[in-house]
């Protein structure tokens, strides 16, 4: 009986070791969820105030862009000059961290960034915005800008540039000749004011902000350094009705998109990557495709305006383009690396057969 109730003790244990060995081992404890992605709050200024095309729209846009790019990953709130810096502050305001982003003018600045020089204020230079867009992202000017802005102290990320067409001035009287323009103040900044002087013209620096007031109030007479659609956002034609021909100022790179570089230092790789291709974006959508049009539409309005052009007469051409060839050389003497922008600038003009 004993020997029964021991071979039934050892079957039930051996039992319950086959059960055992049989059943589903338990599941592994489940992986902790995944880290949320950090997501980088920036805020972008520029030169331009709401109500204008750049203001309104272009910029803005650029922002947007970034958030969409980026899947919310990098947020950016546009601020507009004057809420958090005026039109000249824009640049100081990405070097110190104020903002992380930034579109500043860049003739503001061009004794700080001398490459700046070559940038703006060149006259009968290049003539479509496009070619502007080829000198710099075919020919060498963005790799040379870039370089130039790392070594600013502090130092910034340079993205791309918004490309302006040629640009006019605009005056309260009508002006045929150098000696009525040499009658006149006009508002102007950077080698468009130096170009100007060289004429004998004077030149006052005004920001943006201030343009309307100034005309209105008679402390200056004409402008120098907005596209049409700009002077038509101000109502510069309440008390500036003439566009005076031909543009003192060529196809341009008119302001600069640029990174503080402890922001751009804090991005991953792939979202460095989403920040310079909208820039890029925004500099053939906005500067190229979209001032066009905002051209096209901006001389349309001021016509309906009562605005109209003026000639400077022919003789006075020949005067005005020696003058613009001593600034270009000028320009390029300032250092070896506008030299080498210019020689690029120059190239590019022959091959375009604008230059023998």
């Amino acid at each position: 009986m004993k020997k029964i109730l021991l071979i039934l003790g050892v079957s039930v244990m051996l039992l319950t070791v086959l059960v055992a060995c049989a059943a589903p081992a338990p599941a592994p404890p489940a992986p902790p969820p995944p880290a949320p992605a950090e997501v980088f709050n920036w805020r972008f200024t520029s030169w331009s105030s709401p109500g204008s095309y750049y203001g309104d729209t272009a910029y803005p846009a650029y922002c947007q862009d970034i958030e969409d790019m980026s899947d919310g990953r990098i947020t950016v709130e546009y601020i507009g000059a004057g809420a958090l810096a005026g039109e000249m502050g824009a640049f100081d305001a990405v070097r110190a961290g104020v903002t992380e982003l930034g579109c500043p003018w860049v003739a503001g600045y061009d004794t700080i960034l001398v490459e700046a020089k070559a940038e703006y204020g060149l006259p009968f230079g290049l003539r479509d915005s496009r070619e502007v867009l080829t000198l710099i992202w075919f020919r060498g000017w963005e790799e040379i800008l870039r370089e130039a802005y790392s070594e600013l102290d502090p130092p910034l990320y340079y993205l791309a540039s918004d490309i302006w067409a040629p640009i006019y001035m605009m005056t309260s009287v009508p002006v045929t000749s150098l000696d009525e323009l040499r009658e006149l103040k006009i508002r102007a900044y950077g080698g468009a004011a130096k170009y100007l002087e060289k004429l004998g013209v004077t030149t006052v620096p005004i920001v943006f902000e201030e343009l309307y007031t100034a005309v209105a109030t008679g402390t200056i007479d004409g402008a120098l350094g907005l596209g049409i659609g700009e002077y038509y956002d101000i109502k510069f034609y309440e008390f500036g009705k003439y566009i005076v021909k031909p543009a003192f100022i060529s196809a341009v790179a008119g302001a600069d998109f640029v990174v503080n570089m402890d922001a751009w230092n804090s991005l991953t790789e792939d979202l460095q990557a989403i920040t310079y291709v909208a820039a890029q974006l925004a500099s053939a959508k906005g500067g190229v495709v979209g001032w066009t049009d905002y051209e096209v539409e901006g001389v349309v309005k001021m016509m309906d305006e009562g605005c109209g052009y003026t000639q400077i007469r022919d003789a006075d051409i020949p005067v005005m383009v020696e003058m613009a060839a001593e600034l270009w050389d000028e320009v390029a003497a300032i250092s070896p690396r506008n030299a080498e922008m210019m020689e690029i600038y120059v190239d590019y003009m022959k091959e375009l057969g604008y230059i023998d």
